[in-house]
């Protein structure tokens, strides 16, 4: 079917949200088709300490893997948090 992306920033008690959501396989699946070198969350997380060395922010990361009704996995929900 049609893949689909949607990407929302807000301003919420002196912290930026930025949400972004897909319907697509899922982290799980997504895993298991890629052959990347696994080094992505690393980096994230290295340039999130970075980030709080130099700005004194914090970079908050939440994952929510989306299902369908019957249990197949049907998305990704991934929030990011700036305070």
């Amino acid at each position: 079917g049609l893949k689909n992306v949607s990407v929302s920033i807000a301003n919420d008690n002196k912290k930026t949200i930025i949400t972004v959501e897909d319907n697509g396989i899922g982290r799980s699946a997504s895993t298991k088709k890629t052959k990347g070198t696994g080094r992505g969350l690393v980096l994230i997380n290295d340039m999130i300490v970075l980030n709080k060395k130099i700005n004194g922010t914090d970079i908050l990361l939440y994952y929510t893997d989306l299902f369908s009704e019957d249990g197949n996995p049907s998305g990704t929900i991934v929030k990011v948090e700036i305070v």
